[in-house]
């Protein structure tokens, strides 16, 4: 599996790092493979094997260890640039049908290249890709794929906006302040200061920074029953202003 090849590869290298069965962090902008991961993604046939990626992709590109905290905005843009890239190229063979589909170069900082060995490991498992589609068929598989990469990729940048809460046609509403008590398993405490229209998405994420954790690893829990639907607002979710 290429998902379980890549982990392997940037463990290895010190730069991905697993908390626990269902949390990782990454620990380096230059990730090793990332460049066959995204053709994977683009050019497999398997749907199901395609969403599996796709979900991974983007993890990658969210759960930043909070050394890189700083070089999240960079990421998203690269993450925006690349699906934009390979659209415009899948459209341009649309309008060549004689045209072959190339796929876009990652920036140097962001892909570190394979050893030949591990570029063969990643080349076996890309066996079920499309190579015998013709170009026009790949490249309409190519623009579904990134625009639904392109949605889906929104919807985890809004979930993480720290004191806004972003609408689906990209208005921005504040809402009520919001004093928010937060209990950690093990009894500390802390305030978070947000607002009624925050999503629970972006409490997870302001909570996980304060912990220096991946919003991922947090769960929220309200009398009793856990929240796991981060498109809610807290209003929606009845959360009230604890500070009086």
């Amino acid at each position: 599996c290429v998902e379980y090849l890549f982990r392997y590869l940037n463990f290895q290298e010190g730069k991905y790092k697993q908390v626990d069965d269902k949390t990782f962090l990454v620990t380096s902008t230059s990730l090793t493979g990332i460049d066959l991961l995204w053709k994977v993604v683009v050019d497999i046939v398997d749907i199901s094997v395609a969403s599996r990626a796709s979900d991974f992709l983007i993890k990658l590109y969210m759960n930043l260890s909070p050394d890189l905290a700083s070089q999240y905005k960079e990421k998203c843009e690269e993450f925006v640039s690349i699906c934009m890239k390979y659209i415009a190229n899948a459209t341009a063979v649309l309008s060549n049908q004689n045209s072959p589909l190339s796929h876009p170069t990652l920036p140097a900082s962001s892909a570190t290249p394979l050893s030949p060995s591990s570029r063969s490991r990643f080349s076996f498992n890309m066996s079920s890709t499309a190579a015998n589609m013709t170009p026009s068929m790949l490249s309409e598989q190519v623009i579904q794929r990134c625009l639904g990469l392109l949605e889906t990729f929104m919807i985890a940048v809004e979930s993480r906006v720290s004191g806004t809460y972003v609408q689906r046609h990209g208005s921005i509403v504040p809402g009520r302040r919001l004093h928010v008590d937060v209990t950690i398993l093990g009894g500390s405490k802390m305030v978070v200061l947000t607002h009624s229209n925050e999503s629970i998405g972006g409490l997870r994420f302001q909570i996980a920074e304060r912990m220096c954790v991946a919003p991922s690893s947090i769960r929220i829990i309200k009398s009793g029953k856990e929240i796991k639907d981060d498109g809610k607002s807290l209003e929606a979710m009845r959360f009230s202003d604890t500070e009086h």
